[in-house]
């Protein structure tokens, strides 16, 4: 498998990271395996498919807090995040701030 499955996973993360999907689901839609996709991520991108989906999801989230007023629950959910505790986590542990700190020296 080369690059084309590269980009069929990344376009299937894009389109469909707002929902609980996992690396199975990936797997399944692209007819490849799970092992496949999780070893280009580790070879190529020095990263797992969870850490993947949480990069996609907090790209979005950085333009719903410059440039919106929803509230920061509602752009967890939008974002596709479980809970927003696991949102501001993860948003911390990328950016060492909170969504809120962010938004405010983002206005």
């Amino acid at each position: 498998r080369g690059l084309g499955d590269v980009y069929k996973r990344q376009q299937y993360i894009y389109l469909h990271f707002y929902k609980d999907i996992t690396v199975e689901d990936v797997a399944n839609e692209l007819h490849i395996k799970t092992y496949t996709i999780n070893s280009i991520l580790e070879e190529y991108y020095f990263t797992s498919f969870a850490e993947e989906l949480e990069k996609v999801r907090l790209r979005l989230s950085y333009t719903l807090l410059k440039i919106t007023k929803l509230t920061i629950l509602q752009i967890s959910c939008e974002c596709g995040f479980k809970s927003l505790s696991t949102f501001q986590r993860t948003f911390v542990k990328y950016n060492g701030i909170s969504p809120t700190e962010y938004r405010n020296i983002k206005k």
